[in-house]
């Protein structure tokens, strides 16, 4: 499953959801994703509403911003899920550069 066109903005809520879908399914089905859908979902929901919304681009300060600051004001974890989050998080990054959606995947993995 390779895809391109992974930037949404605010009035691209339907386009969105389904391209969410489809990658936390994905995510999931996967070895390093069984059991972490729902941090991916939460993730890429973060980063269409509140950061900028491209799938395909990631920074430093992206994963920051959700880290300790999205996540701590908008959701409640139980004792033990912020290190299924963490390691969420990074199981997605990975997984997307695998599957082609992050734009220098190919400069990445060399």
């Amino acid at each position: 499953m390779e895809v391109t066109g992974y930037r949404f903005g605010p009035d691209d809520e339907t386009a969105f959801e389904s391209a969410a879908r489809e990658l936390s399914a994905a995510f999931s089905a996967t070895p390093s994703g069984a059991d972490l859908g729902w941090v991916a979902e939460q993730v890429l929901d973060f980063k269409w509403g509140y950061l900028d919304g491209d799938l395909s681009r990631w920074s430093p300060d992206d994963v920051a911003q959700i880290l300790l600051e999205l996540y701590p004001r908008k959701v409640v974890l139980q004792p033990g899920d912020e290190r299924q989050v963490i390691r969420g998080f990074a199981a997605l990054l990975r997984f997307l550069g695998e599957m082609g959606v992050l734009a220098d995947a190919a400069a990445a993995n060399g």
